[in-house]
C-alpha cells in the first residue's frame, strides 16, 4: 500500500533539506554556519541533523569546530557519536587532541567511538597513549586493534616490550604482518598461551619468511603443545 501523505511529505522535506546541507560545503564559512545552528537548533530530524555535522566538519571554522567539539559531549548517544566521527572526518589536531578527555570519561561505547575517528584521522599517538595508559586489558585490547588497522608497528612494538603481552596485541601483530614482534612473543614471553597464540599468528602472516619461523621453532620446541601451535 502506498504510504500515507504525510509520510511521503515528511520524506520530501528531508531530502530537501539533505540535499540543501549539501551545497552549504561550497559556499563561504559566514554563510554556511548560521544555517547549520539553525538546522541543528531546529525540529530537522536526526538524519538530517547528523548530516548537519558532517558539513560542519568539512568548513574551516573556528566556530564550527567549537560547535562539534560542543556536540561530542552531547547526552543524545546519535548526536554525539557523529560528532565524534565528524570530527576524525575533519582530521583538526587540536580536535583530535580534545576527545581525550571524552576518552578517558566515557563508557565502552563512547572510547570505541573516539577510536574510530582517532582511526579515520590516522592519530596513531592518542590511540598509543589509549593503549598505554588503559586501566584493564579490554580496554587496551580495544586500542590495540585500532593500531592494528592503522599499520602502527613502531607504536605496536612499543607496546611488546611490556613484560606480558596480551592476545590483542598478537592479533595486532598478525594483521599488521609483523613478523619479528609475532615471533619475539613466540620465543619469549611467560604465558604459554599467548605464546601458542603468537604461534598459529605466525601461520596468517602470508610468506616465505613465516613459514622458515614456523620450520624453526616446531624443530627447536620440547614442548609438545608449542610443536602442535607450530603444526
Amino acid at each position: 500500500a502506498p504510504a500515507p501523505a504525510k509520510e511521503r511529505e515528511a520524506g520530501g522535506d528531508e531530502e530537501l533539506a539533505l540535499a540543501a546541507l549539501e551545497g552549504l560545503m561550497v559556499q563561504p564559512p559566514d554563510r554556511a554556519l548560521p544555517i547549520i545552528k539553525k538546522v541543528l537548533a531546529g525540529s530537522q530530524t536526526t538524519m538530517v541533523k547528523k548530516r548537519a555535522l558532517f558539513v560542519l566538519s568539512q568548513i574551516d571554522s573556528a566556530e564550527g569546530r567549537q560547535i562539534l567539539a560542543q556536540t561530542s559531549r552531547s547526552t543524545d548517544a546519535a548526536m554525539r557519536s557523529e560528532a565524534i566521527r565528524a570530527i576524525g572526518i575533519g582530521g583538526d589536531p587540536k580536535s583530535l587532541d580534545a576527545l581525550k578527555e571524552i576518552y578517558n570519561t566515557g563508557n565502552a561505547d563512547v572510547k570505541q567511538e573516539v577510536l574510530q575517528a582517532w582511526l579515520i584521522s590516522d592519530h596513531k599517538e592518542a590511540v598509543y597513549q589509549a593503549a598505554q595508559n588503559a586501566k584493564t586489558e579490554e580496554e587496551a585490547n580495544a586500542a590495540i586493534r585500532i593500531l592494528g588497522a592503522m599499520g602502527a608497528t613502531e607504536e605496536l612494538r612499543k607496546l611488546g616490550d611490556r613484560p606480558n603481552a596480551s592476545r590483542g596485541l598478537v592479533e595486532a601483530f598478525a594483521i599488521s604482518g609483523d613478523l619479528a614482534s609475532l615471533r619475539k612473543i613466540a620465543e619469549g614471553t611467560d604465558d604459554r598461551e599467548v605464546r601458542r597464540d603468537a604461534i598459529r599468528k605466525i601461520g596468517i602472516v602470508d610468506s616465505d619468511e613465516a613459514r622458515v619461523a614456523l620450520r624453526e621453532i616446531y624443530a627447536r620446541a620440547a614442548d609438545a603443545e608449542i610443536k602442535e601451535a607450530a603444526l
